[in-house]
């Protein structure tokens, strides 16, 4: 008995000694927020404050007239619209060197990116029609007049499906995915690890627009939604 009570305490001095090692970091934490806004966590849902943690796999999500910025380790800021979803199907950081990968997945409405230090490496969103891939970048991606777009507002992005890839390096330009009939093809349910891996294929989509600028009306249409 006095064995398995000293084997006890030695457990509980260690937890105490080494928290961190018991416990994820988190990928990031929840800065301005608006309206009706949650996280949905291994199927529970968690009313957010700013400063909430975020962490892999979480849901973020927003209602009718909501907003939600999230900031991660790494310095990438994302800012969804009001209805909208996004799922962190990704994350791993290391400060020292800047290795590491973010793969986001846009289940619904609009999102704002705006790239951090792993800008260079593996940064990813999926969207419903097409696979954005970023290198030291600021775009926005979600429906616009009916149709899915993507505008590049800093550095460059690519924009990939089955259809076709398109490069867009000049701010203010951007592209529109077509949705194939009946839809958008891409099942959105399926497990991350179905296109985050090695030779994971594009997303299904029709085909994509050639680069243009866009109107003033269309820009400033798509940062309302993503504003406070």
């Amino acid at each position: 008995m006095r064995h398995l009570r000293n084997s006890v305490l030695a457990v509980l001095f260690l937890l105490a000694l080494t928290p961190r090692a018991f416990t994820a970091e988190p990928a990031g934490r929840i800065g301005r927020l608006g309206g009706e806004v949650a996280i949905v966590r291994a199927g529970i849902e968690v009313i957010p404050s700013s400063g909430e943690a975020v962490q892999a796999r979480d849901h973020l999500t927003t209602a009718a007239g909501g907003r939600l910025e999230a900031v991660f380790t790494d310095g990438t800021i994302i800012v969804l619209a009001d209805a909208s979803e996004v799922v962190i199907d990704a994350w791993a950081f290391n400060a020292d060197d800047d290795q590491g990968r973010l793969f986001l997945r846009l289940m619904g409405g609009s999102i704002m990116v705006d790239a951090g230090r792993l800008a260079e490496q593996q940064l990813r969103l999926r969207t419903p029609v097409a696979t954005v891939g970023v290198r030291g970048t600021r775009f926005w991606a979600g429906s616009l007049d009916g149709r899915f777009g993507i505008l590049l507002l800093a550095g460059s992005v690519s924009v990939e499906n089955t259809s076709g890839r398109v490069d867009l390096s000049v701010p203010g330009t951007g592209v529109f995915v077509a949705v194939p009939e009946g839809g958008a093809q891409q099942d959105l349910a399926e497990p991350a690890e179905a296109w985050i891996g090695p030779g994971a294929p594009p997303a299904r989509g029709g085909p994509l627009s050639e680069p243009e600028p866009w109107a003033a009306d269309q820009v400033i249409q798509a940062l309302r939604a993503v504003s406070f």
